[in-house]
């Protein structure tokens, strides 16, 4: 066992790292309907003893979701250190973006293959403020794991994509479990300073502009047995360059699921000399947004014909390109995975032993949105608290990692991020913090910045006298 006097608690181990969320049980003490109810007003007693057969309420999960303006700035050592603005700050009449998406998937690594979708009408002024509320309670869940994601139509070209944030709720939800009615979402939308103004961009991402010379684009998008046959709703031609974009749009008009094969013509003017992914949707809910829930398709020979995809454009104008809708395996499906893995082993460098934590230990790993690099015991538990962690993990009974002394973590954070990364061990469940530990020899703050790979990353702990 320990003997130091002062290891009576909870160890903080603090880090930033850079780069999407992780894993930890969902609140135990979630309400459950009270069975002790007198039976006096049912009508119907047909049925004797039926006191006793608890009935647990079908999943659902709902929560609101929070868009927060956001930048990143270096400070004296050259870490980049989050900062929150005002929609004000932004634009004097509030939030001045497009719709938000909220959907649920079954991976972190992918938002291309939702299964279950919502859109609001309208977005509050200040949805930093005032949260949009959201639920999803199908009869039957097509997945035992939900993740669910939100995403900001940052743009305001109303077709999600690549190009705008988004942030999944910390942990993955278990539809065979009970009911989850605050799973809050806190996406940042994320801003640069430019002449004086602030504008969508992205700390992480590379500099310099994409220029060529401009040349027409046109032809024809049209249904052709869609899944949706009643719906109606908007279609939309979008040039992509690769997986990024789409860089430009045409929405030519409106088609109906019941008239097939009659065409709209688009047009469109991009910069030559360049390997196009053109693709078509259809938004045949008609809520606004063209989004993985929605019909879509790319460019074909001819009706039915073969894919052309990638679409080359020259120096000339190219005219007669037919898109149809819906293409298998079109549209979404070019976005990138948002979040990235950021996973290792950690160990100490035997100044204590895990086998000295205790039976009663619990080991919290989380990437927090924050650099605190004299981050105390009670801000670790408001990280959690006030969603501020892109994502963590619980490790039961660290004590039990002696041979080898060696534990595994994994958490999940969104690609192109800075993040922190926070090590806390309670030692006897009072959530308090009295020894302090240094990682890799760092005074408790090693910033990583996250691009689009998988980051692998051995953390050693060592302690402060």
């Amino acid at each position: 066992m320990i003997r130091d006097p002062y290891l009576t608690s909870l160890l903080v181990l603090l880090f930033a790292l850079g780069g999407a969320p992780g894993c930890l049980p969902g609140d135990d003490d979630d309400d459950v309907a009270d069975d002790d109810a007198a039976d006096d007003d049912v009508a119907d007693d047909d049925v004797a003893d039926d006191d006793d057969d608890t009935v647990p309420d079908p999943f659902r999960v709902s929560g609101e979701v929070f868009v927060v303006p956001v930048y990143y700035q270096l400070d004296e050592d050259d870490i980049w250190v989050r900062h929150e603005l005002e929609w004000t700050d932004i634009d004097s009449g509030g939030y001045p973006y497009g719709l938000l998406y909220v959907g649920v998937t079954d991976s972190f690594e992918d938002t291309s293959n939702t299964v279950l979708h919502f859109v609001p009408e309208d977005m509050p002024a200040d949805p930093k403020g005032e949260g949009t509320p959201y639920e999803f309670a199908p009869l039957e869940w097509p997945v035992d794991e939900a993740h669910v994601v939100a995403i900001a139509d940052t743009h305001h070209d109303s077709v999600i994509s690549a190009w705008d944030d988004m942030a999944f709720y910390k942990e993955p939800l278990d539809t065979a479990g009970e009911p989850v009615d605050e799973a809050d979402i806190i996406v940042d939308m994320e801003f640069v300073e430019h002449l004086g103004q602030w504008i969508p961009g992205c700390h992480m991402c590379s500099g310099g502009g994409w220029v060529g010379d401009p040349v027409d684009i046109s032809g024809d998008v049209y249904l052709e047995q869609p899944a949706f046959p009643e719906g109606s709703g908007d279609a939309l031609v979008a040039v992509y360059r690769g997986s990024w974009g789409p860089y430009w749009t045409t929405v030519p008009g409106r088609l109906d699921g019941g008239t097939q094969l009659v065409p709209l013509d688009w047009s469109m003017t991009v910069y030559d000399n360049f390997d196009a992914a053109i693709y078509g949707a259809w938004d045949h809910n008609d809520n606004g947004l063209f989004e993985p829930g929605d019909e879509w398709g790319t460019v074909l020979t001819e009706v039915d014909g073969d894919v052309i995809n990638p679409f080359t454009i020259g120096n000339d104008p190219v005219e007669d390109i037919l898109v149809e809708i819906p293409v298998p395996g079109a549209g979404p499906g070019v976005m990138p995975k948002p979040y990235v893995r950021v996973s290792g082993e950690i160990t100490h460098d035997h100044t204590f032993g895990f086998g000295d934590l205790g039976p009663n230990s619990v080991m919290y790993v989380l990437g927090g949105k924050h650099y605190l690099p004299n981050l105390d015991e009670e801000e670790v538990f408001i990280l959690l608290g006030e969603e501020k962690v892109f994502s963590y993990q619980v490790i039961h009974n660290p004590d039990q990692y002696t041979d080898p002394p060696s534990i595994h973590y994994q958490l999940w954070i969104p690609a192109y991020q800075t993040t922190v990364l926070y090590v806390v061990i309670d030692l006897d469940g009072d959530d308090m913090a009295e020894l302090e530990y240094e990682i890799d020899e760092n005074d408790g703050a090693v910033p990583i910045d996250v691009t689009y790979a998988d980051v692998e990353k051995d953390l050693v702990l060592t302690l402060v006298p």
